[in-house]
């Protein structure tokens, strides 16, 4: 026996009387101590005498006051939950924000106000249940919100518009420089009537004025932007809906009379000719035919207007602006609806006999020394929309221009004037083969598309016309949206190994690479709804309409249509690969449902074909440039950046909180400390709780505040079986979960605490007993305070258990002790090592400990308080033994083993009993 014991003594003192009488005589004196000191939980009932002197001494509550209490807990327990409801909240909106963030993906500005918003009124709804909870504490809080609010607003604000200037202005009086007056397309086609030899239609501009005053007059601005805020971008169906409503409002409205009467004069001031002048009305949004963001087809263009029709047409154009595909484009590039105006052009309609689109460079190979041109008898409008064949010539980009390449095609139709739009009729049977452009012709057009380049410093993508005179008019000009496949990446594919799987080949490649995926095939608006990601569509015509659906596909198949078009070129701007011009490819494949399309070879495949997909093209859309996510990045530095750390820091104050997720981390901090400190302000006897009968009546008191009792008690005594908080339940089962042992027994550790509390008047027992003197238990369903005094250690833990993860936390507060205060940090560093392994969060001042874990599920958060209560009983007076080593290290290993079985048995009442360590702690 004393062989085993010797490991464990103090070699440091030496004992003046032999070994078994001093451990005989520490356990006589510690028997007579102990009973004055320590009272822990046994077999034997209170004696009734003891009972009565408990009864003497404590403060009695009226009803009212219990009723009182109990109020006053549910409030500060109602805030507090409110509390960490609104930090959950907050912080998942700060979360969507950072992700946002962090991918290329388009999100609105709808989406950017929603988490903004959000996020401000979850801090505010923190701040106001923290006053409430401590009324007056933290009242710095709302100066630093108001702040940081101040600072977010700031952000979101958008970019002042130039909507100071006239609602009306002449074409003759603009340039490129008024382009925030009157929009990109506009201000680009006043710049090219100062150069030399070009022709423009006359015409007039609605301005950024007008489209504010239209808006404001009509109440639309608000109403436009509740509708976007409930935009899915996923949801078509709805879209489409939100879609038809805003565009319905706009159309209804009126314009405003001295808007009309602007728009009607500048009209009548033109209109000098034998018969009314017929106007084409169209788009000059402020992104529209920016560098990448083109627009093309996305709004309305309205032909042959007369003088009637100028108010309706103009609110068509506007309304355009919130068309689907127009809402999906400007989703898909991050641009914000406020800062994009619609002004409106008021331009003369010029009869034509041949028109069509130039580009001043390949738009397929844009490091190529030459320009293409795309033209059609009559107007445009075929060559635009994809829905017309039409001649295709390639010619030097010097002069004398030299035609390198030439594609005839038969034209059976084309677009006239007439009243009220365009429309096709037949071409004379001799020019449906004829070239639609004479040499001359294509060479004046070739100067015309360097001159364009050389003014506006880029290669152009221009829409021009030829009246029956012979002159050139120039309609519109932007920057050109031109890929380079001059590497030519089909040279390197084993093409020959795919002959059984070619299904055709042919068509004019729109955008070159190569995707795999399922046919989807556009008809009609319906198909529009369900676009599956990543398919290939297939459509008859390359409508301007079909581009809402491009950004769930992976490629596009048309049978008509070139890379003039439209489609084409937001097929372009987003690396989309197209094929057009393919006949009767809708019947062609008709019994595939998924193919490989190889726009670089101009073929297509069936199924999936690896050795051709080696030219899949990027998405160079840049959103980290974007309005939107620029608006977001500026907003969010004042809403995520986490500043506040370290709780014991003296800048850890409502004054040094500068983001909202400053004041969420201190709220968060400060509520749990306020709840933990109620029972200390809340003092109440027995009488006004019940006394724990569990197996025999115990030193153990318990107060309902809420919900914690599975019914209502009479008595004076509640049984463990009647109580509902699942905290208590969890902390009970590690309390009882091994027996007690008794003190650790060192006699260097057990003079020192017979010396402190000899010493420390604050030690003693038999003054009356405070709330924190005693053992009691505030609980209610899902929450549990403990007030603990076990011998001379006051404890207090804290938990609330719910399925509501975000709201889950256990707090643990330990202090005091009669040792020396070298041994009592030693116990706080002891403990505190124990609480990391099962991964609390601690921290120590001095002698007292405090450990948090928080925000998980219901389980764990139970096995947490399992170890708590095995700690709150197994730790007592474990400072005696705090300067021995060996002994440390045998509760080390004894904690341990008994914690892992604790935990594996689930908190069952009788998990196994470790012997081994048992009898060793007896030998000891």
């Amino acid at each position: 026996m004393k062989n085993k014991s010797k490991p464990f003594s103090d070699k440091k003192q030496q004992p003046t009387v032999s070994g078994p009488r001093i451990l005989k005589a520490i356990h006589s004196i510690f028997r007579a101590f102990g009973n004055r000191v320590l009272e822990f939980f046994s077999a034997a009932a209170l004696a009734e005498g003891d009972r009565k002197m408990a009864t003497d001494y404590l403060d009695q509550l009226s009803e009212s006051q219990i009723e009182q209490l109990r109020q006053e807990f549910k409030e500060r327990y109602f805030n507090f939950r409110s509390i960490l409801q609104a930090n959950n909240s907050a912080l998942e909106n700060m979360a969507a924000m950072e992700k946002a963030l962090s991918q290329n993906k388009p999100f609105s500005m709808a989406f950017v106000k929603q988490k903004v918003v959000a996020a401000t009124v979850d801090v505010l709804r923190m701040i106001r249940n923290l006053e409430e909870i401590a009324p007056g504490t933290y009242s710095q809080l709302n100066k630093s919100f108001e702040t940081i609010q101040a600072e977010i607003n700031q952000k979101l604000r958008p970019k002042k518009l130039v909507t100071d200037g006239p609602l009306v202005c002449s074409l003759e009086q603009l340039s490129r420089k008024n382009a925030p007056l009157i929009g990109n397309k506009l201000a680009c086609l006043a710049e090219i009537q100062y150069i030399p030899g070009l022709n423009v239609p006359m015409g007039f501009a609605a301005t950024s004025s007008a489209y504010k005053l239209f808006l404001k007059d009509n109440d639309l601005s608000t109403k436009i932007d509740q509708h976007l805020q409930e935009v899915d971008y996923d949801d078509l169906t709805t879209l489409n809906k939100i879609s038809d409503k805003i565009q319905r409002k706009i159309t209804e409205a009126v314009v405003p009379q001295k808007l009309a009467d602007e728009i009607v004069r500048f009209y009548d001031e033109i209109n000098i000719g034998p018969k009314d002048l017929l106007m084409a009305v169209r788009s000059s949004a402020a992104y529209e035919d920016l560098p990448g963001m083109s627009f093309a087809g996305q709004f309305e263009t309205v032909l042959n207007v007369d003088r009637k029709g100028l108010l309706d047409a103009y609110k068509r154009v506007i309304a355009s602006k919130y068309g689907m595909e127009a809402l999906v484009y400007r989703f898909n590039r991050g641009l914000r609806d406020e800062e994009n105006p619609m002004c409106v052009g008021f331009l003369e309609m010029i009869d034509t006999t041949s028109s069509g689109v130039a580009y001043s460079r390949n738009p397929l190979e844009i490091q190529s020394n030459t320009l293409t041109i795309d033209s059609c008898w009559g107007l445009p409008k075929g060559i635009v929309d994809g829905s017309a064949a039409c001649d295709t010539f390639e010619l030097s980009r010097t002069p004398p221009f030299a035609l390198v390449k030439q594609q005839t095609v038969h034209k059976p139709d084309k677009y006239i004037n007439s009243p009220g739009g365009a429309i096709s009729v037949p071409v004379e049977d001799e020019k449906k083969q004829q070239p639609s452009l004479t040499k001359k012709q294509l060479t004046n057009l070739s100067s015309v598309a360097i001159k364009l380049e050389s003014r506006f410093g880029e290669p152009q993508d221009i829409e021009w016309g030829i009246d029956e005179s012979g002159s050139t008019h120039v309609f519109q000009s932007r920057s050109l949206q031109a890929q380079n496949t001059s590497s030519d990446p089909k040279q390197s594919r084993p093409h020959d190994t795919n002959r059984e799987s070619l299904i055709l080949k042919g068509g004019t490649t729109v955008c070159p690479g190569s995707v795999y995926g399922k046919i989807h095939r556009l008809e009609s608006k319906t198909d529009l709804m369900k676009v599956p990601k990543d398919c290939i569509l297939l459509v008859k015509h390359p409508l301007p309409y079909w581009a809402s659906a491009l950004s769930n596909a992976a490629g596009l198949i048309a049978e008509t249509g070139g890379y003039a078009g439209h489609l084409a070129n937001v097929s372009r701007e987003t690396n989309l690969p197209a094929l057009f011009g393919i006949p009767e490819v809708r019947s062609l494949l008709k019994d595939f449902d998924s193919i490989t399309l190889d726009a670089d070879s101009q073929e297509i495949h069936q199924g999936k074909v690896e050795s051709l997909l080696t030219h899949q093209p990027d998405n160079p859309i840049r959103l980290a440039e974007s309005p939107v996510y620029k608006v977001l990045a500026e907003a969010s530095r004042s809403i995520v950046p986490l500043h506040l750390l370290d709780p014991d820091s003296v800048d850890f104050r409502p004054s040094k909180c500068t983001s909202l997720h400053d004041i969420t981390r201190f709220i968060h901090e400060k509520s749990v400390a306020e709840m933990f400190n109620f029972g200390k302000t809340h003092h109440f006897s027995e009488r006004s709780s019940k006394q724990l009968f569990y197996k025999v009546p115990m030193h153990w008191w318990i107060l309902n505040l809420d919900d914690g009792f599975k019914q209502d008690i009479r008595g004076k005594y509640v049984k463990l079986e009647d109580i509902e908080s699942i905290p208590m339940h969890a902390l009970w089962e590690g309390m009882v979960a091994f027996p007690w042992e008794g003190p650790p027994v060192d006699r260097g550790g057990f003079f020192s605490v017979m010396l402190q509390a000899t010493a420390n008047p604050n030690l003693t027992i038999g003054g009356k007993a405070g709330f924190v003197d005693k053992n009691y238990f505030m609980i209610s369903k899902n929450f549990c305070n403990l007030a603990s005094k076990l011998g001379f250690h006051f404890t207090t833990i804290e938990a609330m258990i719910s399925e509501t993860i975000g709201e889950n936390y256990v707090s643990f507060r330990y202090k005091g002790g009669a040792a020396d205060f070298k041994r009592r940090l030693s116990r706080v560093k002891f403990l505190g090592e124990i609480l990391e392994q099962h991964q609390f969060i601690t921290r120590t001042k001095k002698d007292i400990l405090t450990a948090r874990f928080e925000d998980n599920d219901s389980e764990v958060m139970k096995d947490q308080l399992r170890i708590l209560g095995y700690l709150l009983i197994h730790t007592r007076q474990i400072d005696m033994i705090m300067m021995n080593q060996s002994m440390v290290n045998y509760y080390k290993a004894k904690f341990h083993k008994e914690i892992s079985t604790l935990l594996q048995s689930g908190g069952n009442d009788n998990p196994p009993v470790n012997k081994s360590v048992l009898k060793a702690k007896q030998e000891v």
